[in-house]
């Protein structure tokens, strides 16, 4: 199943990452977006990093996350899909 990923405002972010509990449950990890369908995406809090993950926004534990791309510029260009 190709889903695209849904680009948030700055103020729809912060108001989402306070609803996930991204900094409680998943602390070290950013959420740049979700699924449409109760999964979040999240990337790590470090430089350089490119590789995005997804998890259950019920779970929001990045030890249960798998990985989406290596590459998130490489992911955006090819339309953010997520099979």
């Amino acid at each position: 199943m190709d889903v695209p990923l849904e680009a948030m405002s700055y103020y729809t972010a912060l108001r989402t990452l306070r609803s996930w509990e991204v900094q409680r449950y998943a602390n070290g990890y950013v959420a740049i977006g979700d699924d449409g369908g109760g999964q979040v995406f999240l990337m790590r809090l470090v430089d350089d990093e490119k590789k995005v993950w997804i998890v259950d926004a019920g779970v929001m534990d990045p030890q249960h996350a798998e990985l989406v791309t290596e590459d998130l510029l490489e992911w955006v260009s090819g339309g953010c899909i997520v099979e």
